[in-house]
């Protein structure tokens, strides 16, 4: 906070709830700067249609308690019994230290279209197979992984930290619910695998956010107008 308080020309801070939490915490707001992350988008007119049985729910992270994993299978084993088991299908990727633990939770589910695969290496190829995006966690920045749901065209439910608020529009790119809400949760994956409708349009949208707020270009632009006008300020242009 020294340092960008008194010394610094400007710190950039790719995160909304950081630069609420920074400003909040003393950091001059005036020196602090909102750069968010960027994605390689791809085929951003596509929009995305799927004729499948089977609804592939999606979760990518690493295996840790901020991703409360415990939630998201709860939650899937709880709308697989509102279905038949064939039609429901949920995919955890990641790696980390609480494998074995999540393991455990999934064999306590007794709920067979639950797998686990560990860091593959063609990830991407997992979300244009996928239908749904899942995110349970207790906290995050901006999330790279719902970055990646939404340039698939996957509706996305989430909870409400960090900067989820922002990359999901409510009701209308995905779903927000509070941490730990099991049955939040349940109500909004019930809602999307019942409606192809529904998750087409909420991925459609979702993918046109994204074009919007997390094109590679227009960051990129961002970037070089923030430099270039703390080069005038400072008479070095």
């Amino acid at each position: 906070r020294t340092l960008h308080n008194r010394f610094l020309d400007g710190t950039i801070v790719n995160s909304k709830s950081g630069l609420t939490f920074l400003t909040v915490n003393g950091f001059n707001k005036d020196k602090l700067k909102y750069i968010g992350n960027f994605i390689e988008i791809s085929s951003p007119s596509a929009i995305r249609v799927t004729s499948k049985e089977c609804v592939t729910i999606l979760s990518v992270g690493r295996f840790e308690l901020v991703k409360d994993y415990l939630t998201a299978i709860k939650s899937v084993a709880q709308v697989t019994k509102k279905f038949d088991e064939k039609k429901i299908e949920y995919l955890i990727i990641g790696y980390g230290p609480l494998e074995e633990e999540i393991r455990d939770f999934i064999e306590e589910s007794k709920i067979s279209s639950i797998k686990i695969l560990i860091d593959p290496p063609n990830l991407s190829r997992y979300y244009q197979i996928s239908d749904i995006y899942l995110q349970t966690s207790l906290y995050e920045g901006t999330s790279n992984s719902i970055l990646e749901a939404m340039n698939a065209s996957l509706p996305v439910v989430a909870t409400n930290v960090g900067d989820n608020g922002f990359l999901i529009e409510n009701k209308k790119t995905g779903f927000l619910v509070s941490s730990r809400n099991v049955e939040g949760v349940t109500e909004y994956l019930t809602e999307l695998i019942k409606s192809e409708t529904m998750r087409v349009k909420m991925g459609h949208a979702g993918k046109q956010r994204l074009c919007e707020f997390f094109d590679r270009g227009k960051t990129l632009n961002t970037w070089l107008d923030y430099l270039n006008n703390l080069s005038r300020e400072k008479n070095l242009g």
